[in-house]
Protein backbone atom coordinates (compact mmCIF):
# COMPACT_ATOMS: atom_id res chain seq x y z
CA UNK A 1 0.00 0.00 0.00
CA UNK A 2 2.79 2.77 0.65
CA UNK A 3 4.54 1.91 -2.59
CA UNK A 4 1.14 2.42 -4.58
CA UNK A 5 0.38 5.81 -2.46
CA UNK A 6 4.18 6.86 -3.80
CA UNK A 7 2.96 6.29 -6.83
CA UNK A 8 -0.03 7.99 -6.65
CA UNK A 9 1.74 10.74 -5.58
CA UNK A 10 4.12 10.94 -8.76
CA UNK A 11 1.42 9.64 -11.39
CA UNK A 12 -0.96 12.56 -11.22
CA UNK A 13 1.46 15.65 -11.79
CA UNK A 14 2.47 13.89 -14.70
CA UNK A 15 -0.93 12.94 -15.85
CA UNK A 16 -1.85 16.43 -15.35
CA UNK A 17 1.21 18.19 -17.06
CA UNK A 18 0.87 15.76 -20.22
CA UNK A 19 -3.14 16.87 -20.62
CA UNK A 20 -1.73 20.79 -21.12
CA UNK A 21 -2.51 21.57 -24.76
CA UNK A 22 0.02 24.09 -24.68
CA UNK A 23 2.32 21.56 -24.10
CA UNK A 24 1.02 18.94 -27.23
CA UNK A 25 1.37 22.46 -29.48
CA UNK A 26 4.85 23.26 -28.09
CA UNK A 27 5.80 19.90 -28.84
CA UNK A 28 4.10 20.30 -32.44
CA UNK A 29 6.32 22.75 -33.29
CA UNK A 30 9.87 21.52 -32.18
CA UNK A 31 8.58 18.31 -34.22
CA UNK A 32 7.94 20.57 -37.56
CA UNK A 33 10.75 23.19 -36.96
CA UNK A 34 13.40 19.45 -36.70
CA UNK A 35 11.90 18.62 -39.60
CA UNK A 36 12.77 21.62 -41.34
CA UNK A 37 16.45 21.07 -40.20
CA UNK A 38 16.69 18.21 -41.14
CA UNK A 39 15.97 19.02 -44.55
CA UNK A 40 17.70 21.49 -44.71
CA UNK A 41 20.76 19.38 -43.89
CA UNK A 42 20.41 16.65 -46.88
CA UNK A 43 19.22 19.37 -48.84
CA UNK A 44 22.49 21.13 -48.08
CA UNK A 45 24.73 17.50 -48.56
CA UNK A 46 23.02 17.10 -51.67
CA UNK A 47 24.10 20.92 -52.94
CA UNK A 48 27.35 20.13 -51.96
CA UNK A 49 27.84 16.98 -54.12
CA UNK A 50 28.11 14.84 -51.41
CA UNK A 51 24.87 13.48 -51.45
CA UNK A 52 23.99 11.94 -55.36
CA UNK A 53 22.12 9.22 -56.39
CA UNK A 54 25.55 7.11 -56.85
CA UNK A 55 26.54 7.75 -53.54
CA UNK A 56 27.92 5.03 -51.49
CA UNK A 57 25.66 3.31 -48.75
CA UNK A 58 27.94 4.18 -45.97
CA UNK A 59 27.73 7.97 -47.02
CA UNK A 60 23.74 7.73 -47.04
CA UNK A 61 23.80 6.25 -43.48
CA UNK A 62 25.85 8.82 -42.28
CA UNK A 63 24.01 11.51 -43.83
CA UNK A 64 21.04 9.79 -42.24
CA UNK A 65 22.56 9.39 -38.87
CA UNK A 66 23.55 12.93 -38.95
CA UNK A 67 20.31 14.47 -40.01
CA UNK A 68 18.21 12.61 -37.34
CA UNK A 69 20.81 13.10 -34.71
CA UNK A 70 19.92 16.81 -35.53
CA UNK A 71 16.33 16.94 -35.78
CA UNK A 72 16.08 15.32 -32.34
CA UNK A 73 18.28 17.85 -30.75
CA UNK A 74 16.23 20.80 -32.66
CA UNK A 75 13.17 19.38 -31.79
CA UNK A 76 13.56 18.92 -28.07
CA UNK A 77 15.22 22.62 -27.80
CA UNK A 78 13.02 24.18 -30.02
CA UNK A 79 9.90 22.41 -27.50
CA UNK A 80 11.52 23.40 -24.52
CA UNK A 81 11.67 26.97 -25.90
CA UNK A 82 8.20 27.10 -26.47
CA UNK A 83 7.03 25.88 -23.19
CA UNK A 84 9.75 28.28 -21.47
CA UNK A 85 8.22 31.15 -23.48
CA UNK A 86 4.56 30.12 -22.57
CA UNK A 87 5.43 30.03 -18.81
CA UNK A 88 7.24 32.89 -18.85
CA UNK A 89 3.55 34.67 -21.25
CA UNK A 90 1.39 33.10 -18.70
CA UNK A 91 3.50 34.29 -15.56
CA UNK A 92 3.59 37.82 -16.62
CA UNK A 93 -0.37 38.08 -17.72
CA UNK A 94 -1.00 36.67 -14.54
CA UNK A 95 1.12 39.00 -12.37
CA UNK A 96 -0.42 41.97 -14.83
CA UNK A 97 -4.11 41.12 -13.80
CA UNK A 98 -2.88 40.90 -10.09
CA UNK A 99 -1.35 44.37 -10.10
CA UNK A 100 -4.86 45.80 -11.94
CA UNK A 101 -7.00 44.35 -9.06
Amino acid sequence: EPCCARFCCLYRPIVQILRQENLHRSFCFGAIDGLLTGSGIVSAFWGLGILTTRTTWDIRLSVVALAVAACAADSLCMALGHIWTTYVLTNNHAEERLQER
